[in-house]
């Protein structure tokens, strides 16, 4: 399934409201937000989502319509992070909804630019809704203000709030170490933003004027420590860097142009036709004798369109279809494993080590290495690579971890049921302790009836 560049914007007329009530001394905020109104979700059938009320549950990404207006520069953003906040969030595309992605400790600069240690951001994370940066991940917006400017109430809310972009700057990052080159170093651009409610803020016009009435410095060493660093033969080095700044109208064009806006009738599309997919991919499982043969002709021929579903749309409901829903997520293990850098030894039963040519692609293919394989080394595969993904997670790279609820005393209790990428990095400061959970719940085993 190809998906092409939609790069027009929606214009909308901006409507600020502040009522101010002078008998009692006091001002009550009316925020420019936007409540959602879930779609993705609703429907009949096994793809259905609903709370325990009975309530289409929201998906935070595709349920908003995408309003930006280039003129004014106004845009509105989904906060996944508080500002102040001691836990980092990141939004899960396929369910929506928001989990913790680590928690937050005191870290000194690695590059030695500021000098007091970085801790809680002084500005909130926000995405775009809708809008997936030139990397496939929901675009970044950074945004200062205080929080009640951001957010009506308590956070999180199944809401966006209209902010003004001021600029926007490229992070860099290597996720290897080994990034000795400037050309080694991916790149993505980060929006950033600024409260329209916010007094403090009245006089900010664009990146240098933010500097007058914010730490600056201190946001730029936050984004560059607080998402971990690398670990390199003991030496720990810098896995991101933020640099370049661009004027807003340049940053806003940019993210649009070079990223991709979904449509609604390409929603539409995208949903409909994951449903097939999913119910092609499940024909694998019918039975051991031919697993050899109907996983070959799958992972040759629907690979890539499971793999792209696989990012946006949700499986069966692990709630009326369990069987089916996990017979999808071993499939999808096997994808993780081959995009982590691995491809699986059918002889010998295994996950071997991938490696790269100079040109970056990985000298074994797996879809043809796939082809002598029998049925139950086939079978084999499906629990092998979940042992590989679990030790995978201790190894300092980029890895898949699956989360059924994101619980615990500093998560919201979201049902993610769904694959997750993690950069693998740490923070220096970070307890050894913190990546311990499994991967993968031991309870689910890998069956064939």
């Amino acid at each position: 399934m190809y998906i092409c560049q939609f790069k027009k914007t929606t214009k909308f007329i901006f409507l600020l409201l502040a009522i101010f009530i002078v008998g009692c001394a006091t001002k009550k905020i009316v925020l420019p937000t936007s409540q959602v109104k879930p779609t993705w979700f609703a429907g009949e059938g096994n793809f259905n989502y609903l709370t325990y009320e009975g309530r289409v549950v929201p998906h935070l990404f595709f349920d908003f319509a995408p309003r930006m207006d280039m003129r004014t520069k106004l845009v509105d953003v989904f906060i996944t992070t508080p500002r102040d906040s001691e836990v980092n969030f990141e939004l899960d595309l396929v369910s929506g909804r928001i989990f913790k992605e680590r928690k937050l400790c005191k870290e000194k600069d690695i590059w030695n630019d500021y000098t007091s240690k970085v801790h809680t951001p002084n500005f909130s994370w926000a995405v775009i809704p809708r809008l997936l940066g030139r990397n496939g991940k929901p675009q970044r917006v950074a945004v200062f203000g205080d929080l009640k400017y951001l957010v009506d109430g308590s956070f999180p809310r199944e809401e966006t709030v209209q902010v003004q972009i001021i600029g926007g700057y490229i992070l860099k990052s290597c996720l290897t170490g080994l990034c000795d080159l400037n050309d080694d170093w991916e790149s993505e651009v980060i929006l950033v933003a600024k409260s329209m409610l916010d007094e403090s803020l009245q006089e900010v016009q664009g990146l240098n004027t933010l500097k007058k009435y914010v730490d600056w410095g201190y946001a730029k060493a936050f984004i560059e420590n607080s998402m971990g660093r690398n670990d390199v033969g003991r030496k720990l080095k810098g896995a991101y860097r933020l640099e370049s700044p661009i004027l807003p109208n340049r940053a806003l064009k940019y993210v649009i142009n070079s990223g991709h806006l979904f449509s609604n009738d390409e929603l539409q599309t995208l949903k409909t036709s994951c449903r097939k997919v999913y119910d092609d991919a499940l024909d694998i499982f019918q039975k051991e004798e031919g697993l050899s043969k109907r996983f070959i002709d799958f992972y040759r021929n629907h690979l890539d369109r499971f793999s792209l579903c696989r990012k946006y749309v949700r499986p069966f409901n692990i709630q009326k279809e369990k069987d089916k829903h996990w017979k999808l997520e071993f499939l999808t293990a096997f994808e993780n494993a081959v995009h982590t850098g691995y491809y699986f030894d059918c002889r010998l039963k295994t996950w071997v080590r991938n490696v790269r040519n100079s040109k970056g692609k990985f000298v074994v293919d797996q879809r043809k290495l796939i082809g002598g394989c029998r049925d139950n080394e086939i079978a084999a595969s499906f629990p092998a690579a979940i042992t590989l993904l679990s030790s995978a997670s201790n190894s300092g790279a980029p890895y898949y971890r699956y989360i059924e609820y994101d619980s615990g005393a500093d998560t919201f209790n979201q049902k993610i049921y769904n694959w997750v990428w993690s950069n693998g990095k740490k923070q220096s400061c970070a307890p050894k302790e913190e990546n311990s959970a499994p991967i993968f719940p031991y309870d689910v085993r890998f069956t064939l009836e």
